[in-house]
């Protein structure tokens, strides 16, 4: 064709080169002489995309390797903010995926709408995939402009994919200190996934930049099964939240959700903040006769202590609620 006439910057209605369309037939001795003529390799079609972008979609390995060795660009976007890793992650094949890499192809690069290389390997659920680019420095809490991370997009697929989108690393956080479980219980995901988390050893106490705990997130909007699940592996509903010590017990007080308030008694009744406090010292200075009674129906011991030798009677007295106090005062409670 050049022979006749034609010019190796010749391009078609949609932009492409005679590269692009050596690379579509796997041309290679065409490509090699359209290289030696001194055809750009990095041009791109009226979709931006690129000979290699092509190549790598189609898992087309040798095609590849020529245009690299050639001087093709591995970190070209096209119109959308699309890589040629991302076209690579989607035509999923990981000798494509792993040469890139070695040429220097940037997994943290993101399209248009936030996503980088990592979305689109969870996307795939494909395990090879996923942890050829989670090596690579994917991060599987990297938001988009959505708010969706590889962990989240990855939910609804098997508990291995799941695993190996995070990684072993159970103190991962995203950039506002929310670990994968505040982000399941922020979005309501699959509990059993929930309780797959907290079982592998992801902490159920992190606080976040706004110091919320997993389970003061569902505590403050009721979520009766997270929270059943986080108590029943350890939580501690006596995390400060805020400068104001606030806490799961104390916005399940207020809530006054019974089921979750049993729960906190079941699973931490024993349980007590920095200062001793128990949830029976909170309910004093702050919840009905009727809600104390009910805490106290379930078994809660009424003599008990803080740090301070005070027990749920006297913090009653000393915030001026004689009604509550008078429910804490039993037969056998201690007054002094």
């Amino acid at each position: 064709m050049v022979k006749g006439g034609s010019s190796v910057s010749d391009r078609d209605h949609l932009g492409s080169t005679p590269l692009h369309v050596a690379v579509r037939w796997d041309a290679d001795n065409s490509a090699r002489e359209l290289i030696r003529l001194g055809i750009d390799v990095n041009a791109q079609n009226i979709s931006g995309k690129s000979a290699l972008a092509e190549a790598v979609l189609a898992g087309k390995l040798p095609m590849a390797k020529l245009l690299i060795d050639a001087g093709a660009d591995t970190n070209t976007s096209d119109s959308t903010g699309r890589t040629i890793l991302m076209d690579a992650i989607r035509g999923q094949s990981t000798d494509v995926i792993t040469m890139l890499l070695d040429n220097r192809a940037n997994p943290q690069i993101q399209e248009i709408n936030g996503r980088n290389a990592y979305h689109e390997a969870a996307l795939t659920g494909n395990t090879r995939v996923i942890a050829i680019i989670r090596n690579a420095g994917g991060n599987p809490l990297s938001r988009d402009k959505n708010g969706n991370t590889p962990f989240s997009l990855s939910l609804n697929q098997s508990e291995q994919i799941i695993t190996t989108v995070l990684g072993k690393d159970v103190t991962i956080t995203d950039s506002d200190g929310n670990t994968p479980v505040h982000v399941i219980v922020q979005s309501k995901g699959p509990e059993k996934i929930l309780s797959m988390l907290v079982a592998l050893g992801y902490p159920t106490d992190t606080r976040n930049a706004d110091g919320c705990t997993p389970l003061s997130y569902a505590v403050e909007n009721n979520y009766e099964n997270y929270a059943l699940i986080l108590l029943q592996n350890g939580a501690n509903p006596f995390s400060a939240i805020d400068k104001k010590g606030r806490n799961a017990a104390t916005i399940a007080l207020d809530r006054n959700n019974d089921r979750i308030l049993a729960y906190i008694v079941k699973y931490a009744g024993t349980k007590s903040d920095i200062q001793g406090n128990t949830i029976l010292h909170y309910a004093a200075r702050m919840s009905t006769p009727e809600t104390i009674q009910k805490l106290l129906s379930y078994g809660l011991d009424v003599n008990v202590r803080n740090i301070s030798g005070e027990t749920p009677y006297m913090t009653a007295l000393r915030w001026k609620r004689n009604d509550a106090a008078a429910v804490l005062l039993p037969k056998k409670a201690e007054t002094k």
